[in-house]
């Protein structure tokens, strides 16, 4: 690889990297605000109390502890960078419930020390760049909703939930030296997740992957294949931060 892609490759990675502090920040910021307490009367009627519908743009990444225990095991070592932006549209279905549908462009970042290819060589130190779009719907269940409505802590649905995201995803640009091609894959799963405003407009949100199933379609030396449903386990978590609008 040439020293003038190397040098492009390190800046997305410290544009990538910059992006993540910034959220992660604004999470401890947050953290360090809502120390102080408040004293907050609401005299809604239980029947009134519902979840919001919301639309708007989000920026976030994911972390995969099962890699990051692996890169302590292995030899070779192997690191992702992940950066999402979106789209995303948040429908009530029920006063507790909602739908989110959304539209993702990934880009990811990723360095492995050691890789064999599909024809069976073998590279050390790769570097490529990972382009995909993603589609998902994930319904959501607001637990504990009522209670922080009621305290006055529930804006833009503010509180912890349950989802089942089920999407599609594509690889739209990938620049590491392959015979193998993913067309595309499907998934589903189960997620926990916190949800907090810290605007009229602004939220941050964590989630963590409980379980998940997927699947994919594609190709080595142009034969299609699909893959076996594959299970995972809790082994990651999600940050992001979201813009709103009505």
């Amino acid at each position: 690889m040439d020293g003038e892609v190397l040098k492009f490759y390190n800046k997305i990675i410290l544009s990538m990297k910059k992006i993540l502090f910034t959220i992660v920040l604004l999470f401890i910021s947050y953290l360090s605000v809502s120390a102080q307490k408040e004293v907050y009367f609401n005299t809604t009627k239980s029947e009134d109390i519902k979840v919001e519908s919301l639309q708007g743009f989000s920026v976030g990444t994911g972390i995969d502890f099962l890699s990051l225990v692996q890169n302590f095991t292995s030899d070779y070592k192997s690191y992702s960078f992940p950066l999402g932006i979106g789209y995303f549209y948040e429908k009530r279905m029920a006063p507790r419930w909602t739908l989110t549908s959304s539209v993702t462009l990934s880009n990811n970042i990723i360095y492995r020390g050691h890789f064999f290819l599909s024809n069976g060589d073998s590279v050390d130190r790769i570097l490529y760049y990972r382009l995909g779009l993603d589609v998902s719907i994930a319904p959501k269940w607001y637990f504990g909703y009522k209670h922080r409505y009621q305290a006055g802590k529930a804006s833009l649905n503010s509180g912890w939930y349950l989802s089942l995201p089920v999407g599609a995803g594509t690889i739209l640009l990938n620049t590491m030296p392959s015979n193998y091609v993913n067309y595309v894959g499907i998934g589903a799963g189960l997620a926990v997740g916190y949800r907090q405003a810290i605007s009229k407009q602004w939220f941050l949100d964590g989630s963590v992957s409980l379980l998940g199933i997927s699947s994919s379609l594609y190709s080595i030396n142009k034969e299609l294949y699909i893959s076996s449903p594959y299970i995972s386990y809790p082994t990651g978590i999600g940050l992001s931060a979201a813009y709103t609008f009505k």
